[in-house]
């Protein structure tokens, strides 16, 4: 069976059921972005109050109802113009781990996200814009905790432990950095902890990956405090934060410790975040990533902004 029959037998379904819709004319776009980069777009606040308030002048509740209405509009030959894009950007759908119908929901998706970006005049940070290890890093993790101008095209990457004495001390030095260049860069934080799967002897990482899952705006509040704390190492302090602070409850903080119920997929993230940092060959605490240069060890603030500046002019 061909390629475009393949295509065209997973669309089937869809477009059984939803051809006799009068539809619009769609303008397609040259570049389709990915996941990481839609998320990453809308990671921004301002972004996405900006798709809020559009949505609400033409009548939806809501971004992601308008988002609805575009899905209803898109037709089979615009799938199949996206799918050629996909291939043309060297994403094949025969490399997609889920199945076809599966790829061509997340494709819709794509495709309405972008339409709606376009008519709002959003730009995203494309592939080309940034250096290829950050690429990697976004399209391997897509739901980082991310703050700052994430329009930036300067991405720094924070790979640190919460407990460690030099991450601690490292802290001070970038909260400084962040609060003088926050308009010009896009930080990401990435567990490093220290110890190993399960994380029995992190409970202040496994707390934070849950944070995170349940409440993403809620991470930068604990990542503030948790580098400023005493003795997180302590399960007795960590939990008494996260049913005092958080909003756990006893059974739900366990759940988070034991990487259980709706918490396993954060205790296997952060699994597969060390497993990654390793592969690239991360190995001192706190280590960066800033732009396309790669430091590992404490950086006093004079070095670390001469890096920055000398990332940002070469921009």
């Amino acid at each position: 069976m061909s390629y475009k029959k393949i295509i065209l037998l997973g669309f089937g379904i869809f477009f059984f059921t939803n051809g006799c819709n009068e539809t619009k004319s769609i303008e397609l776009p040259r570049y389709l972005p990915s996941e990481s980069e839609i998320k990453f777009t809308l990671s921004d606040e301002s972004t996405f109050k900006r798709l809020e308030a559009k949505a609400r002048s033409k009548g939806f509740a809501s971004a992601k109802e308008w988002k609805i209405s575009v899905i209803s509009q898109i037709t089979e030959s615009d799938m199949d113009a996206m799918v050629r894009l996909d291939k043309s950007q060297g994403i094949s759908i025969l490399n997609q781990d889920s199945n076809i119908l599966e790829y061509t929901n997340k494709l819709k998706n794509r495709l309405a996200w972008t339409i709606l970006f376009q008519e709002e005049n959003i730009s995203l940070i494309q592939k080309s814009q940034l250096p290829e290890k950050s690429q990697a890093i976004l399209n391997k993790f897509p739901n980082l905790p991310i703050k700052g101008n994430t329009q930036a095209k300067l991405i720094i990457f924070e790979f640190s432990d919460f407990t460690c004495p030099y991450c601690r001390k490292s802290h001070r030095v970038s909260e400084e950095i962040f609060i003088k260049y926050k308009k010009e860069v896009s930080w990401v934080f990435i567990d490093f902890p220290l110890t190993d799967f399960p994380f029995q002897d992190s409970p202040a990482h496994l707390l934070g990956a849950c944070i995170h899952e349940e409440n993403p705006k809620l991470f930068w509040d604990y990542y503030k405090r948790v580098f400023t704390m005493d003795a997180m190492s302590s399960e007795q302090n960590v939990s008494r934060l996260a049913i005092k602070q958080y909003g756990f409850t006893e059974d739900s903080w366990k759940d988070c410790r034991n990487g259980s119920g709706k918490f396993k997929i954060s205790l296997h993230e952060l699994h597969s975040k060390k497993k990654y940092l390793e592969s690239l060959g991360v190995s001192a605490r706190p280590s960066f990533l800033i732009g396309g240069q790669f430091v590992q060890g404490y950086l006093p603030f004079p070095k670390f902004e001469k890096i920055l500046k000398t990332q940002l002019n070469s921009l």
